[in-house]
């Protein structure tokens, strides 16, 4: 097995092997995924690559996923071993959607317990809305998704492509 960026014909080194082995030699090209699956190693979270331990067929990936997840879309924070987009984002991308479906977006204006104010951003991992209150615009509070109210909705960059499409 080996890896290379162009197709690479090693129809005669086969030749001149299978000659002086006496036996069936076969090469085969991998993609980088393929080779760092099977070299193994371990992914920026410190864990086993996802693609060793459990994802047998890798699906495409997106710098749109990297975005929904709070990623900045730089290479260094996106890819993984192989030079490609971590696999770990299209198995996490669903989890993450769900959980933006839930929350309103940032900048919508709600009603909470404890007053008016704008949503400055989303804890995602723990479903968590980030408050700026309109009294106390130098902290921050998080609530519940079912503790809001909200009063009006601010744009997401799905709701500009949809208007997009029309």
């Amino acid at each position: 097995m080996y890896t290379a960026d162009d197709r690479v014909d090693f129809r005669q080194l086969v030749k001149d092997l299978a000659g002086v082995f006496r036996m069936r030699v076969e090469m085969r090209q991998i993609s980088e995924r393929d080779e760092a699956k099977f070299r193994g190693g371990c992914g920026m979270c410190g864990e086993m690559l996802c693609c060793r331990r459990f994802l047998n067929i890798p699906r495409q990936t997106s710098v749109k996923m990297a975005k929904t997840q709070g990623l900045s879309p730089t290479p260094n924070k996106t890819n993984g071993v192989c030079g490609k987009l971590m696999c770990c984002l299209q198995y996490e991308y669903s989890q993450y959607r769900e959980a933006l479906d839930k929350l309103p977006p940032i900048g919508s204006i709600v009603n909470t317990k404890d007053g008016k104010g704008e949503v400055a951003y989303l804890d995602l991992v723990r479903e968590l809305v980030a408050v700026r209150l309109d009294n106390e615009s130098h902290y921050i509070n998080k609530y519940e998704p079912q503790d809001i109210e909200i009063l009006v909705r601010a744009e997401t960059p799905e709701d500009k492509e949809s208007e997009d499409d029309r």
